[in-house]
């Protein structure tokens, strides 16, 4: 062996070794997150976030409101004093931080337009990608996957890496690749050619795992119902919907087709694994992340059970601080002893996205949130945008089985109740719109003079 050769593979265990020990570092936090009481994690989370401010407020381009005195976050309640960090907040701190690190090879800036279409960035470290990998590993095991079970994704495969300036290369992360080892079929909005690839994949193995986006995925099991042609029985050990909320209807569909019932990964881009469903049902948050329920208005926890905006502190990102971050998704916390065995905190009647107020000519003004009611009482109405043409027109737009007249006029008669005076109508479409991130969209502005497009407030 000639020296080079011995230094290079000297280098490789090197890296090799600080990966796994991360990899295993995160798998770590996860069990003991999930065996510790709930004072016990709580002063786990505490600490561990107080060291993180700590850093960040001895190194970098802190943000005006990191100060030193972290010690007096005590309790959960203390989070509170903290501000809210919105998407436009993130993306300018990791314009700050990424200048900041411009020569650091282990920092990477990912971008992502996100279900709402507003354009973030932020970044992610070497080791917080591998003790990720870790953890997230515990919350696919969560979720049903076992160790060597092939996973087939309805899932689009590429995170969008940019880098720090033009001419630097986008690289290949070894704890991404650990934890994606999936096998990718039809991105955002697949074909029926991308449906017939995944249940051909399917056929060729004797058990597999399948996850993908919600709508695809009963797509997909719409597909098959109508080629008659059935799955082998126990052919999908378990599959998972990501990325998007699945009602009780899509479930239903897809449980026909498929043969299990789809669980949840509640997730995002720049919160990659925040919670994972269970055997029992109960949608288990990982401990590698803070979760709170706040008053949009005024940011203070709501009370155990109480549904408010869903703010994220990362424990894990030491490249930024990103502390109380506003997904803006509406959700509940509470502390559940679960019959999986689990003791944690879980999300309870998570509702989506943050509704936004659309004014009407009369000056009346309705919250888009009345839209999510459709699936509740019309579970037979599978994906569906409301588009609003004009100040006084809206037009439903459905994707699916044809709706009878009955069912027509219920689907009328329940959204004339909210926009009163204004035209509505009905009509089956064969694409419905959706966010770059690939989400459906309950809610479009359409009007050629606004500036709305659905998840900004109209004034």
């Amino acid at each position: 062996m000639s020296r080079l050769t011995g230094l290079l593979l000297s280098a490789w265990e090197s890296g090799k070794a600080l990966i796994d020990a991360d990899y295993a570092d995160g798998a770590r936090l996860f069990g003991a997150g999930m065996r510790a009481g709930r004072a016990e994690l709580e002063q786990l989370q505490l600490r561990r976030l107080r060291e993180l401010l700590r850093t960040f407020f001895n190194a970098g381009p802190a943000p005006e409101w990191l100060n030193p005195h972290t010690d007096a976050l005590q309790g959960y309640a203390d989070l509170s004093t903290l501000p809210v960090l919105t998407r436009a907040g993130l993306h300018e701190l990791a314009t700050r931080y990424s200048a900041y690190y411009r020569d650091r090879r282990d920092i990477s800036a990912y971008a992502t337009g996100g279900s709402t279409g507003e354009p973030v960035r932020f970044l992610i470290s070497r080791r917080q990608r591998n003790r990720a990998a870790g953890l997230r590993r515990k919350l696919d095991r969560l979720l049903g996957w076992e160790p060597g079970l092939p996973r087939l994704a309805l899932w689009r495969a590429n995170l969008h890496e940019t880098g720090h300036r033009d001419d630097q290369p986008a690289r290949s992360h070894h704890g991404w690749a650990r934890h994606f080892g999936s096998q990718y079929f039809g991105g955002f909005c697949p074909t029926t050619d991308d449906y017939r690839r995944f249940l051909a994949a399917i056929h060729r193995l004797p058990r597999c795992a399948i996850w993908g986006y919600g709508s695809a995925l009963e797509d997909c099991a719409r597909f098959l119902l109508g080629t008659e042609a059935a799955l082998p029985p126990g052919r999908i050990a378990t599959a998972w919907n990501c990325g998007e909320m699945m009602y009780p209807a899509q479930k239903d569909t897809f449980r026909q087709a498929f043969g299990v019932q789809p669980r949840e990964l509640y997730s995002s881009r720049e919160c990659s694994g925040l919670a994972a469903e269970c055997a029992a049902g109960c949608l288990h948050i990982s401990p590698r992340y803070l979760v709170e329920a706040v008053d949009p208005a005024t940011h203070l926890q709501l009370p155990s059970g109480k549904t408010g905006l869903v703010l994220v502190s990362d424990l894990f990102n030491d490249a930024l601080p990103l502390v109380r971050y506003a997904l803006g998704d509406l959700g509940a916390i509470e502390w559940r002893q679960c019959a999986c065995g689990l003791s944690s905190w879980c999300l309870t009647e998570l509702a989506g996205r943050a509704t936004t107020l659309i004014k009407l000519p009369a000056g009346r003004k309705v919250s888009t949130g009345i839209f999510a009611a459709i699936a509740v009482h019309l579970p037979d109405l599978h994906q569906w945008t409301v588009a609003r043409l004009a100040a006084d027109d809206f037009e439903v737009r459905y994707k699916g089985p044809a709706l009878s007249a009955g069912r027509q006029h219920e689907l009328l008669a329940m959204l004339q109740h909210s926009l009163i005076g204004a035209r509505i109508s009905i009509v089956r479409a064969t694409e419905l719109p959706r966010a770059p991130s690939g989400k459906l969209l309950p809610y479009i502005d359409l009007r050629p003079n606004s500036a709305a497009d659905g998840n900004q407030p109209d004034n």
